[in-house]
């Protein structure tokens, strides 16, 4: 079972809330994009996803179009394992996202920034799951930071 997590987050650096512009930013570009924290989350979506042998090479999860700005995904994944995500095509390195904590010490996942647009977009993101690699330690739903189980 994998739980997959996108956030869609303002974020700042120094403190000033980064802008998100129309001018579209390529990934090879992404090195451009400063910001040093994540403010706040304006949208969240999760999957629960169970692999079987049957769509565990061909599965496609689509989502609907929501806000432009800075985009955080992480993958849970369960331990001997790590997750990579790339846009468009996996099998070039130079289509690897940014890990997010590259900017944002202790953030996981990897980040990706959609423009402001009128236009309807598309982007499609391959997620590759690689067994016999060191995963986090955590998988599923593990909170240790919040008193929900304590009496």
């Amino acid at each position: 079972m994998l739980f997959f997590n996108v956030y869609n987050v303002t974020v700042s650096e120094g403190g000033v809330i980064k802008s998100i512009t129309e001018v579209p930013v390529q990934l090879s570009d992404f090195g451009t994009l400063t910001f040093d924290k994540s403010e706040s989350i304006n949208s969240r979506a999760n999957l629960f996803y169970l692999v079987n042998g049957l769509t565990q090479d061909s599965y496609i999860y689509q989502m609907g179009s929501n806000y432009s700005g800075y985009y955080q995904f992480e993958l849970k994944v369960k331990e001997g394992y790590s997750y990579k995500i790339y846009l468009q095509n996996h099998t070039s390195e130079s289509n690897l996202l940014p890990l997010f904590s590259s900017r944002v010490e202790h953030l996981g996942g990897y980040f990706y920034y959609i423009n402001t647009s009128s236009l309807m977009r598309t982007r499609y993101f391959h997620v590759v799951i690689e067994e016999g690699t060191s995963g986090d330690g955590t998988w599923g739903l593990t909170d240790y930071h919040n008193t929900w189980d304590k009496p």
